[in-house]
């Protein structure tokens, strides 16, 4: 899973149209577009899987984007996680769940126990 890039998508549009690029979630927000329009620009990503992750990045939930592209739920569903396990294994780290969890053990210097609970949470 990439959570991480799946809230991310979520309120991308918010995030970008604010424009503090001094903040690191803008930064982490242009990544994953630029992510995005590179998967487009190789072939990657289909043309419905981009009308999903914009739909998603609009406010739009699954049921109404599978509407609007006359579509199954199951399959959008689908196809935005599919998508955000893309983005993620690209830009690696933080934007993983993995890495975001080892980023957050880190910083709070928990012990090993409470990383082990934090895997867990994850899985």
């Amino acid at each position: 899973m990439s959570l991480i890039v799946e809230e991310y998508l979520k309120s991308l549009y918010r995030i970008l149209d604010a424009g503090n690029i001094e903040s690191d979630q803008f930064n982490n927000a242009l990544s994953i577009q630029t992510t995005v329009e590179m998967l487009k620009e190789k072939g990657n990503i289909s043309e419905f899987d981009i009308g999903v992750l914009h739909g998603i990045a609009s406010g739009f939930n699954f049921s109404e984007i599978s509407t609007l592209f006359c579509a199954d739920r199951k399959r959008v569903a689908k196809s935005f996680r599919s998508s955000c396990r893309k983005i993620a294994f690209i830009l690696g780290n933080e934007f993983t769940d993995t890495g975001f969890m080892y980023n957050v053990a880190a910083r709070h210097a928990v012990g090993s126990e409470k990383q082990e609970r934090l895997k867990e949470f994850f899985k």
